[in-house]
């Protein structure tokens, strides 16, 4: 069951809907809002998920998205809506195919301008058995405007806080894609997560404890070294497991025991060494237990 959302605003109990001369043909209606960490629709926008659908009073709401895949292919769409997740992490393919080069973003949806539309100026093969999303994309395209612009994970300027480089229709154009390809992200578990933190903490304590077996005095070296390595690694294997089977591994439990692991088996040997050597200055020789035990025998 989806819990109700609770926006910045508080819980949402109402939903505006578009005309009825808009509507009186449609198959389905479901909202177009997209979630971001944004208060107001001026505000800078980073979009990296989204609704599937909402609570709105007692209703239970699908998003735009979903309905658009529903209407295409409902059996791909129903099987996304089994997951049951309250948001979902977007699987962004790519944006409109840009001849202004307004974006650096990978080009993966074809684009007609209203202008090329009225005047019929494209090859109706483009899109025929496609789908076909009517919306906002600036005055005409290419424009730069920032309005109902994100910035995505696509931006390759985030962090310097540049231009956003998606528009919300094209944000809604990778969900759909998303859907209908069955190429959605999985995000690891709580119980996952800390299960992955307990087998490889374990192994983690083995080597360290082996190395002190083995090579006590460059325990402290090869402590750090393997946690370094242990991250390289582990962070390679997010990538991996993200790019090639859309699944997130999160390594935050594991990074916390690793360092912790790394300090207790620390503190550890540095205390039974001080106990071994303290030991060490009041043990009696062993030809003297060997010779007393001797005697008691006879």
């Amino acid at each position: 069951m989806i819990k109700r959302h609770s926006s910045p605003y508080g819980p949402i109990d109402s939903i505006r809907k578009s005309d009825d001369m808009f509507t009186k043909f449609a198959l389905a209606q479901g909202f177009a809002g997209l979630e971001s960490d944004a208060a107001y629709a001026e505000h800078v926008k980073t979009c990296r998920l989204f609704w599937p659908r909402l609570w709105v009073n007692d209703t239970i709401v699908r998003s735009l998205d979903v309905e658009i895949a529903m209407a295409y292919d409902s059996t791909k769409a129903t099987k996304f809506l089994k997951r049951r997740n309250t948001t979902e992490v977007i699987n962004y393919v790519g944006d409109i195919i840009d001849s202004f080069s307004s974006n650096n973003n990978k080009a993966a949806f074809y684009a007609l301008d209203v202008n090329d539309v009225s005047s019929e100026s494209f090859v109706p093969e483009a899109i025929e058995g496609k789908i076909v999303m009517l919306g906002y994309l600036g005055e005409m395209l290419g424009d730069p405007s920032s309005e109902d612009k994100f910035y995505t994970p696509l931006n390759k300027s985030e962090l310097s806080r540049g231009l956003p480089d998606m528009f919300g229709l094209v944000i809604h154009a990778n969900i759909v894609q998303m859907i209908i390809s069955e190429s959605w992200i999985d995000n690891m578990g709580r119980l996952s997560e800390l299960v992955f933190a307990f087998f490889v903490t374990l192994l983690h304590i083995f080597v360290l404890l082996y190395t002190l077996s083995r090579f006590p005095k460059w325990f402290d070296v090869i402590s750090i070294l393997l946690i370094f390595v242990q991250l390289v690694t582990y962070a390679y294997l997010r990538i991996f497991a993200f790019k090639f089977y859309g699944y997130k591994i999160e390594l935050i439990a594991t990074i916390g025991c690793l360092t912790i692991a790394s300090i207790v088996v620390s503190i550890f040997h540095s205390h039974l060494d001080r106990f071994f050597t303290k030991s060490s200055k009041h043990k009696r020789p062993m030809e003297d237990v060997e010779f007393e035990l001797f005697s008691n025998h006879d």
